[in-house]
Parts: structure tokens; C-alpha cells; sequence
């Protein structure tokens, strides 16, 4: 596994929501399998930049801004990849 896609494995393992998650499967499969896998991981990813945004957040800015940049490596990534169903 390439370095960017180790970081990028890492930050979905780190912000995924549990089993179910988009972002769990690529964590095991490091592909995104179709196009509704692909818009439920965006969606996922948007709500975690929303949260680290928010006014109301208790973490430091430093940490905020480097997690906020490491999910958006993954969103343009997801974003870009070409749909990889296994076949």
C-alpha cells in the first residue's frame, strides 16, 4: 500500500460511523464499489467537516485543521477515483 493511500485508509478508519459505514468498507477494500457507496461516503465525510467546523466544537483549532485537511484529501480522492466494483 502507497504511503497517500495508507494516510488515506487512516483517516477513513479514524472518522468512520461504524460497520455500515461507506468509509469502514474502504478501509478493508481501499475501493469504492459504486456510485451510491461513493455519495454515502461523501455525505459521510461532509458531516464530519461540518462537525469540526462548528462553533460549538471542544477540540483545539490545530487539530481541527489538519483533520479537516486529511478528510478532504479522502473527499477529493473518493471524489476522483473511478468506481472499482472487484470484477
Amino acid at each position: 500500500m502507497s504511503t497517500i493511500m495508507t494516510q488515506l485508509v487512516n483517516t477513513a478508519a479514524s472518522w468512520h460511523s461504524g460497520q455500515t459505514s461507506g468509509l469502514y468498507s474502504f478501509c478493508s477494500t481501499e475501493r469504492v464499489h459504486s456510485e451510491e457507496l461513493r455519495e454515502s461516503m461523501l455525505a459521510e465525510i461532509e458531516s464530519e467537516i461540518a462537525d469540526l467546523t462548528a462553533d460549538n466544537f471542544q477540540k483545539t483549532e490545530t487539530f481541527s485543521t489538519s483533520e479537516i485537511t486529511a478528510l478532504n484529501k479522502l473527499r477529493l480522492y473518493i471524489k476522483k477515483v473511478p468506481i472499482d466494483t472487484g470484477e
